[in-house]
């Protein structure tokens, strides 16, 4: 059976990028096995003066359990069509989050302190993921249906020997 070129150069890229991901947000190696399950999902809540808004609370409820389980196939339905990783080409994205959710640490708490409506009717919702010992500042821009299309939380970032990778 001949293998069409262009699957081996996907075949090829998705094993580089896959690893530079992993890397990007906790630091393992190309193993790349998930993390473990953490036993409550973190809190979110929103920043003294930010108005609770019950469809962002649903979505980052829904967030929260996904990255508690490291299991990204439910809250696929919440990523929009346009949903892109930052600096990453994939094929299938909704694939790309699935995985990159197996590498993500849970943080204590998601704290959104600010809901920016934008002209093209997103939004841009900023937030804190605490930490136990800091706190990391991420952004999400969500359709108008409160479908995700980006987050800073996942991104393609290459590590090099001067800087090496960070857990959360």
């Amino acid at each position: 059976m001949k293998i069409p070129v262009r699957f081996f150069f996907a075949a090829a890229a998705l094993a580089v990028a896959f690893p530079v991901l992993a890397l990007a947000q906790h630091g393992s190696g190309p193993e790349m096995k998930p993390l473990p399950v953490a036993e409550t999902a973190p809190a979110v809540s929103f920043a003294d003066g930010v108005k609770t808004d019950p469809a962002l609370v649903a979505f980052f409820g829904d967030f929260a359990e996904a990255l508690r389980t490291h299991d990204g196939k439910p809250f696929v339905p919440r990523l929009a069509e346009n949903y892109h990783i930052d600096g990453f080409e994939a094929a299938d994205m909704k694939a790309a989050f699935v995985k990159a959710m197996t590498m993500i640490n849970p943080p204590e708490e998601i704290i959104i302190t600010a809901i920016e409506p934008q002209a093209d009717k997103t939004l841009l919702v900023k937030t804190g993921f605490k930490f136990a010992k800091r706190t990391a500042k991420r952004e999400f821009t969500l359709s108008a249906d409160h479908k995700l299309i980006t987050t800073s939380l996942i991104a393609m970032r290459r590590v090099t020997s001067e800087q090496p990778a960070r857990g959360h």
